[in-house]
């Protein structure tokens, strides 16, 4: 089932990865999501700018992607695999660090292995980016702060710089970033 969220000014909500840095759990920032649909998948985005301190114009970037997730990366007992979705950019792959951008699509439906939910994250700069993310299927997490908790479904390689987050590393080279695939790897234990 493919689900696409909208941000609060009515656009699409997709996001991008690449290479992976590794590690487990994020505060995503307080970004929320009606998970609504609107551009049909078309994947379409185009750059803006901000102003700078200096009165000139910064040019800002979106990515946009999808996310999946592997069979072991099962509902656990306590839920059933539907849930908000959070995907955080960070500049770098570390707990407490900078939040550069978020995407959060709320009813996102990884019930069947087969599921792909579409994600955008808007406003960033040119750079390389970290992504981390994670399903909470039993919708615990603080809005504000959120975090992962037992049987929530994450991204993870349980090597991340900080032993405990797992990233993807995601270049946005001066344009927008489209068709990044992520994927949700593990059901955190005791749920």
């Amino acid at each position: 089932m493919d689900d696409e969220g909208e941000t609060s000014d009515g656009e699409a909500q997709e996001s991008s990865a690449g290479s992976d840095d590794s590690g487990g759990s994020t505060d995503v920032g307080p970004t929320q999501d009606d998970g609504g649909s609107s551009d049909g998948g078309s994947g379409a985005m185009s750059s803006s700018t901000d102003a700078s301190e200096d009165g000139t114009a910064d040019p800002v970037f979106s990515l946009a992607g999808s996310v999946s997730r592997l069979r072991q990366a099962a509902p656990a007992d306590s839920g059933d695999g539907v849930g908000t979705l959070y995907v955080a950019a960070l500049s770098v792959c570390e707990l407490g660090a900078p939040l550069v951008g978020s995407a959060t699509v709320l009813d996102a439906d990884f019930a069947d292995v087969a599921s792909v939910v579409d994600f955008t994250i808007e406003g960033l700069e040119s750079g390389s980016v970290h992504l981390a993310l994670f399903l909470d299927d039993n919708e615990d997490a603080d809005p504000m702060a959120p975090l992962p908790s037992p049987g929530d479904l994450v991204y993870a390689t349980g090597s991340g710089p900080d032993g405990l987050l797992s990233c993807i590393e995601v270049a946005v080279d001066d344009a927008d970033v489209t068709d990044v695939e992520l994927m949700l790897t593990a059901t955190v234990p005791g749920g």
